[in-house]
C-alpha cells in the first residue's frame, strides 16, 4: 500500500507530511511517530471510551474498564495496523524490522501515531469515526488481546473442528476507497461482513461469527 492508499483508507486529506512522520521509527531519522503516539493514545483511548459508553447503556464502570482495555491494548491496535496495511510503509532500520518482538511493538504505536496525526489535523470527529469502523470487529471477543480470527480459530481447533474459511464474495469502489464484502464459513455456521480491506472485512466477519453462534 502507498501512503496515499492509506490517507484514503483513513480519511486523511491533504498534506501528508504529518502522516509520513507517524510512519517514522526513530531509528529512521528525527523527527519520529513518538511526539504523536503520544497524543495518539490519548484520542484512542477517549474515543473508545466514549464508544463504549453510547454502546452499552446501564454497564457498569468496571465492565467498561474491562472492555476498554482490551480495545487499547498493544494487541488490538497492532490488528488495527495489520488492516491498514502499516507494515510496508514504517521507515525503519533493518535491525529493527527483524525484532519479532519490536515489531508488534512498533505497529501498536505507529497506529496511535497515525490516529494522532489524524486527531491534530482532522479533529476527534475523524478519530471517532475511524475507532468505530475499524475496532468494531475487536468489540465483545471473549479474550481481547487477540483478533477475531485468530479467536475463531483457535476456539474450533480446540473444539475439534476444520478451519473456518474465508472467501472475498465482491469488491466495490475505487482502489483507494474500496469496500471488500468477505464470508466466513465452518461446520458451525457461516456469516458475511464488508470493510475498507480485505483484512479489516475478514476481522468483521470473523468477530460476526463469534457472535451469531455465541462462542
Amino acid at each position: 500500500m502507498k501512503l496515499g492508499n492509506l490517507a484514503n483508507l483513513i480519511g486523511f486529506t491533504g498534506d501528508t507530511a504529518l502522516l509520513q512522520q507517524a510512519l517514522t521509527h526513530r531509528s529512521a531519522g528525527s523527527p519520529s511517530y513518538e511526539r504523536l503516539e503520544f497524543v495518539g493514545d490519548r484520542v484512542l483511548n477517549l474515543a473508545v471510551a466514549a464508544w463504549l459508553y453510547r454502546l452499552n447503556p446501564g454497564t457498569t464502570e468496571g465492565q467498561l474498564s474491562l472492555q476498554h482495555t482490551a480495545l487499547v491494548r498493544e494487541g488490538s491496535c497492532t490488528s488495527v495496523a495489520e488492516q491498514w496495511g502499516l507494515w510496508p510503509l514504517i521507515e525503519m532500520t533493518n535491525k529493527t524490522k527483524q525484532s519479532v518482538p519490536t515489531q508488534r511493538r512498533v505497529l501498536a504505536d505507529t497506529t496511535e501515531a497515525v490516529l494522532g496525526a489524524l486527531f491534530l489535523i482532522h479533529g476527534m470527529e475523524a478519530v471517532q469515526r475511524l475507532v468505530e469502523r475499524d475496532w468494531a470487529a475487536l468489540l465483545n471477543l471473549p479474550e481481547g488481546g487477540k483478533d477475531a480470527k485468530t479467536w475463531l480459530q483457535e476456539h474450533l481447533q480446540a473444539a475439534g473442528h476444520a478451519l473456518p474459511v474465508y472467501t472475498t464474495l465482491a469488491q466495490a469502489g475505487p482502489d483507494h476507497a474500496a469496500a471488500f464484502t468477505v464470508e466466513v464459513a465452518c461446520t458451525l455456521g457461516r456469516i458475511e461482513a464488508t470493510g475498507p480491506s480485505k483484512q479489516a472485512a475478514s476481522l468483521a466477519a470473523a468477530a460476526a461469527l463469534i457472535r451469531k453462534l455465541n462462542l
